[in-house]
């Protein structure tokens, strides 16, 4: 241990993915730790499709897991899980971010690591957190920008409300997961046992706006909630309301209020479209395989956004948000 390593001779299984957890995992890295990334088989953590590609990640997912070592397991299996128990075994801390329920159904959650590793600081990070009504419902740092409020504070010259143009909710909870690990380390010294410790986009996401006064606006009503992003590698478009690299992303007026449309999935536009429109103009539109990747929205175009906010205005926020 050192003040260039402070966190030296610390393991630390990162199970997370996305921005949040693994930017978490990053700073214990940086910070000295040894840390294991743990991903799933097939295309891995899904930040690295966040964007263009550069072999096998991209931007977001070299920055948020820097300094890292990497294996994919099928925690499915009893292979993949008899892997990451040897893993666990020793280790400091856990990292993850799955739904609610997800790893105790695997048999990884905190009552049966603790029962084998009773010093381990067992780390989740959550959208809505681990209960309660939204507990369940997925979250990237769009939809959490909307739901907090923080984009009516960030209107642009349209009047339109947009997104804060970096993950700035997603970072925030990695760095607040960071501080409470931190200081967690700092109490374990002298105790004899771990304990879990919960961070949530909704909890640190709010904090922006609290001190603007939560109380004076509301937040925008979320409807399609996002898992994965791919960036329009190449394709020429404008900022549009909300609009982003990444996906199909707007933010435009109904008749009483905002929604923030946060797409990737080709199947979920096709929908929408198909839905709200009629006729040979969007089965046109959605026969033209330069817009996607297999089911993954590929370019984002002025076109598609001015289709998105002219099927919004005549609905209401109570029947999108029940």
């Amino acid at each position: 241990m050192s003040y260039d390593a402070p966190f030296a001779g610390l393991k630390v299984v990162d199970l997370s993915q996305g921005v949040a957890g693994p930017y978490c995992g990053m700073l214990l890295a940086q910070h000295g730790a040894n840390v294991i990334k743990v991903e799933p088989t097939g295309d891995g953590d899904w930040a690295r499709t966040l964007g263009r590609r550069y072999g096998e990640h991209t931007a977001y997912s070299i920055a948020t897991n820097l300094g890292k070592r990497s294996i994919a397991l099928d925690l499915k299996s009893d292979a993949g899980k008899d892997v990451l128990w040897r893993l666990i075994q020793g280790a400091d801390v856990l990292l993850e971010g799955f739904r609610p329920g997800v790893l105790d159904r695997l048999g990884f959650g905190y009552a049966a690591v603790a029962k084998r590793e009773p010093r381990l600081l067992y780390l989740s990070v959550s959208g809505f957190g681990q209960t309660g009504p939204l507990a369940d419902r997925p979250a990237m740092d769009p939809v959490l920008q909307a739901f907090t409020g923080l984009m009516l504070d960030n209107k642009g010259e349209d009047g339109i409300p947009h997104r804060v143009p970096f993950v700035v909710i997603d970072m925030s909870t990695g760095l607040y997961a960071f501080q409470a690990l931190s200081a967690a380390l700092y109490a374990r010294q002298n105790a004899d046992h771990g304990r879990r410790i919960e961070v949530s986009h909704l909890k640190h996401g709010a904090v922006p706006v609290v001190e603007v006064g939560w109380s004076e606006r509301r937040p925008l009503h979320t409807y399609f909630d996002v898992l994965q992003g791919l960036n329009a590698a190449g394709c020429e478009f404008r900022r549009h309301g909300s609009g982003a690299l990444a996906l199909a992303e707007v933010a435009a007026g109904l008749s009483d209020g905002y929604i923030e449309m946060h797409i990737n999935a080709w199947d979920t536009l096709a929908g929408i479209l198909l839905v709200q429109e009629a006729g040979g103009r969007t089965n046109d539109f959605l026969a033209n395989d330069g817009l996607r990747h297999g089911n993954m929205i590929f370019a984002v175009t002025p076109e598609l956004y001015d289709r998105l906010e002219a099927i919004i205005p005549g609905h209401k926020t109570q029947a999108l948000n029940p």
